[in-house]
């Protein structure tokens, strides 16, 4: 993975806004699919939902057979997304025969965003996998890189929201003081 690529997309991050937390992901998945010399052929966008145990599909981009819209993995059937939370990036083989039936035969995960408990371990808020004729080690420390670079801007976004959202609650409170007071 080329460094400059990797800095440059990272760098975006902190400089453009987006709406959403997946408009973010989304952003970056399609520089990494778009920049990279390796032949990836698709990239895909996964969302915990801890009350179900799956990950849910949410995005997908690249030269690949779609998969079902809101198509759901089981946690339990998926060791290698529980053991994201030790190892940030994992290369595994695919297993599911409805998405090695789509092409996907070698995948990439990486967590990203809040670590959610989950049966006395931690899943991560959302998975982004890169699936692959072939995977080099040095894809896993730059996907650990945007990993760790995406937990941060995503956390970021959630504490400057708070923030507003306490700055428009100390606004409202002091309207309120204010009209019950004397003006003088």
């Amino acid at each position: 993975m080329d460094q400059h690529k990797l800095y440059r997309t990272i760098k975006e991050l902190g400089e453009k806004k987006f709406r959403t937390d997946k408009q973010l992901l989304a952003h970056v998945l399609r520089n990494i699919i778009r920049k990279e010399e390796i032949p990836i052929k698709g990239g895909r966008i996964w969302t915990l939902e801890p009350e179900k145990a799956t990950y849910r599909l949410v995005r997908q981009y690249g030269d690949m057979t779609p998969i079902a819209k809101d198509f759901r993995l089981h946690v339990s059937d998926y060791p290698p997304f529980q053991q994201l939370h030790r190892k940030g990036t994992v290369f595994a083989k695919e297993t599911s025969s409805y998405l090695r039936r789509k092409g996907i035969k070698l995948y990439s995960a990486t967590g990203v965003g809040e670590k959610v408990p989950w049966k006395n371990q931690f899943l991560f808020q959302y998975v982004i996998g890169i699936n692959a004729d072939f995977l080099k080690d040095d894809m896993r420390y730059a996907l650990n890189i945007v990993g760790n670079a995406l937990t941060s801007a995503l956390r970021n976004r959630h504490i400057e929201s708070k923030a507003r959202l306490l700055e428009a609650d100390l606004d409202r409170a002091y309207e309120i003081q204010k009209s019950i007071l004397a003006e003088h």
